[in-house]
Formats: C-alpha cells, sequence, structure tokens
C-alpha cells in the first residue's frame, strides 16, 4: 500500500508521475476537509473534496486499476423524511456536503466519459478503534470513565456502522463496481439509533452511569432522519456482520486501554 501526500493531491503534474511510477491495482481516496466541527474554511473545504478529488482522478487515467473509490458521504443528500437511497436528489446544506456531492458528480462524470471503474461509497456514521476523542462515542466513553458532564443532543439519530464492517463494504464495492448502475453505494447498516440510545447501551456495557446535559434544541447538523436505505448493497451480498451491541463493546474496551 501506498499512501499519497497532501502536497501531491494539489500538484496534479507530481501526482501523475506518482501514478505512472506506482500503476495502483486499486485507489481509495480517502482525502477530505470540512467533515470536523472545526473544519469550517469553506476555501479549503472545495480545494480538498472537489479539486483534490478532481487531480487524483485526471492524474490517475493513464492507470489501467481494477477499481477507483471515491469516499464521499452521507452529508450529500441533505436532511431526508426516509431511508437515503442512491437514487433520491441531493440537497446538501453544508458547503462539506456540498463538495462531496461535487466530487460524486465529477467521479459519475469521468467514469461514464472515459469507461473507467469508477465508485463512490456513501458511508454513514462510522465508529470504533481509533476515532478522535472528540468526536461523539468516543467523547461519551471517555467522559463515562472520567465521571465527567458532557453536552449531548439526545434525539439526534444517525445510521451507526463499525469501522470494520465499513471497510468491508468498501471493498466490496471495489470488486462489484462495474455492478452499480449508479456509480454510488450506501455503506450503513440501514438501520438508527438515537444519541441517547448509545449512551444507555454504553452505560450497560461499562456499568457506568453517563452524566449528559441535554443540548438546548437541535444543532444545525443532526436531524431526526439519518438512515442509510441499504437495498443497493446488500444485493450484492453484503449484511453488516457486527450488531450495534458488539461494535459498541469492542469500541469501549479499546477507548477504555487508550484512557487507562
Amino acid at each position: 500500500m501506498v499512501r499519497v501526500t497532501q502536497e501531491l493531491l494539489y500538484s496534479p503534474i507530481e501526482l501523475k508521475q506518482f501514478f505512472d511510477k506506482e500503476k495502483p491495482d486499486l485507489i481509495v481516496h480517502l482525502a477530505s476537509y470540512g467533515n470536523m466541527n472545526y473544519q469550517k474554511d469553506p476555501e479549503q473545504i472545495v480545494l480538498s473534496n472537489l479539486i483534490g478529488s478532481f487531480n487524483m482522478m485526471k492524474a490517475s487515467l493513464d492507470v489501467n486499476y481494477q477499481a477507483f473509490v471515491q469516499v464521499g458521504s452521507s452529508s450529500e443528500y441533505g436532511k431526508k423524511a426516509k431511508a437515503m437511497n442512491e437514487r433520491d436528489l441531493l440537497l446538501p446544506e453544508t458547503f462539506y456536503g456540498a463538495s462531496k456531492a461535487g466530487a460524486t458528480h465529477l467521479a459519475y462524470a469521468f467514469a461514464k466519459q472515459y469507461d473507467k471503474p469508477i465508485v463512490t461509497v456513501r458511508p454513514f456514521s462510522v465508529y470504533g478503534a481509533g476515532e478522535a476523542d472528540f468526536r461523539f462515542i468516543p467523547l461519551v466513553i471517555k467522559h463515562m470513565l472520567e465521571a465527567k458532564t458532557f453536552q449531548c443532543h439526545f434525539e439526534a439519530n444517525h445510521d451507526w456502522i463499525y469501522i470494520d464492517d465499513f471497510i468491508e463494504g468498501l471493498l466490496l464495492a471495489a470488486e462489484k463496481v462495474r455492478a452499480i448502475p449508479t456509480r454510488v453505494i450506501n455503506i450503513g447498516t440501514g438501520r438508527m439509533h438515537s444519541n441517547k440510545e448509545i449512551c444507555e447501551m454504553l452505560k450497560r456495557i461499562s456499568g457506568i452511569q453517563y452524566l449528559a446535559n441535554p443540548f438546548p434544541g437541535e444543532r444545525p447538523n443532526d436531524s431526526e432522519v439519518w438512515m442509510s436505505d441499504n437495498s443497493l448493497i446488500s444485493s450484492l451480498g453484503f449484511y453488516p456482520k457486527h450488531m450495534l451491541k458488539e461494535g459498541l463493546e469492542k469500541t469501549f474496551n479499546w477507548y477504555k486501554q487508550k484512557y487507562a
């Protein structure tokens, strides 16, 4: 496995030289900016998510790869009243979601114009070992272990998918790319759980009471419905192996060791 550095991402000539030399069989484009609350610069969001994606696809055109996986986001959909389907109209409400939607359209155009095996995967709420401490599940675990109070919007819902299952879905999409008519595929569980449910399940797993103050009202990026329509990826034979309780148990034990 060879990683592309951030500097290469913004240097089209050097990026093409890199691909011409390495000739990878599989390209997974994970570079992103704007999915963290502190990443608010619109110019950097567009540069990383849109221009960076264009550079990656353009520079690798001469590579006879088996698949190019563009990692998008469920934020491309915007807020919906039902499970999100790959054929839904995209109505993103943030610069991050809009830039990711633009990259998805670019990926589809490259796939069709040049007959390249390019697919966009849209992960839902991926969790597991290695997340940043300020992300929701690590934050809850850390505050529980330290008996500290945190703020929480209990009613917000997410489709939580364990990291191992997400990677399995991504590799399946790479393998079946030409069998995906939309060249876009959701990777979720098809179930959603509220933040309150996550806190309660972690309490049962750990035996530790959480101390949370509710947010006054809804945060801008939260939604009552945030769930993947998994019918497309299920038709390819994908079923998440980790139920929420099992995934949270593994996650809690990993962070317990980290914070110890």
